[in-house]
């Protein structure tokens, strides 16, 4: 099995920290479907937006906040109206 790059792994982080986003605001039906066009492995997609608690990285709370901000604003915008 290869190892992602990096930079395939920046990625993909990213992709995960604007579907957590998306789960909060319009549900975890949308925020799946942008997982699964961006190629993230659905294997994946379910753990995170699923089970919260097996989650890698930083722990959020199933029913707290979501603290990831590395999502810029401009980022999440377009992202929500291409998906319109």
């Amino acid at each position: 099995m290869m190892k992602k790059s990096p930079r395939a792994d920046v990625l993909t982080r990213q992709h995960i920290e604007v579907a957590l986003v998306f789960q909060k605001m319009v549900g975890s039906e949308e925020a799946l479907h942008y997982l699964k066009k961006h190629g993230v492995p659905i294997e994946t997609a379910r753990r995170v937006l699923f089970s919260p608690t097996d989650r890698r990285g930083p722990k959020v709370a199933a029913n707290g906040p979501v603290t990831y901000t590395s999502v810029p604003a401009q980022v999440l915008s377009s992202t929500l109206r291409q998906q319109s």
